[in-house]
């Protein structure tokens, strides 16, 4: 489910922007970012929830796990802004949907590890 998610990540930051309706009353909430940030917890949180659906297998390689969780999103939120910015041109890169992205995983992995998570 999580590459699947990876994939719906791809096809909506990927979309082209000219059909993508603007509301005025959401302009100053920068709704992108949280878009983004909602978008990355998701995808954090379904890799977890595969961890912690095979807890045996994982048990000893948590700590490597949680590495491969934060630097898969990383690379997938920079491979994201950096080909919106080269090779999309109704689109364009942005370091703080970037940042966006980066606490959306930070925040469930915390959440996740500390349980107060309900799914």
């Amino acid at each position: 489910m999580a590459i699947f998610w990876s994939f719906f990540i791809l096809l909506v930051c990927f979309a082209p922007s000219k059909g993508i309706p603007k509301f005025s009353f959401f302009a100053n909430w920068h709704i992108d970012k949280c878009i983004h940030f909602f978008l990355f917890f998701i995808q954090a949180l379904l890799f977890l929830l595969i961890k912690d659906d095979k807890k045996r297998f994982y048990r000893e390689n948590t700590f490597n796990y949680i590495l491969f969780v934060v630097f898969y999103c990383l690379f997938l939120g920079l491979s994201v802004e950096l080909i919106q910015h080269f090779f999309i041109e109704t689109r364009a890169g942005d370091f703080i949907d970037f940042t966006a992205d980066v606490l959306g995983a930070i925040t469930a992995l915390i959440l996740f590890r500390n349980k107060k998570v309900v799914v």
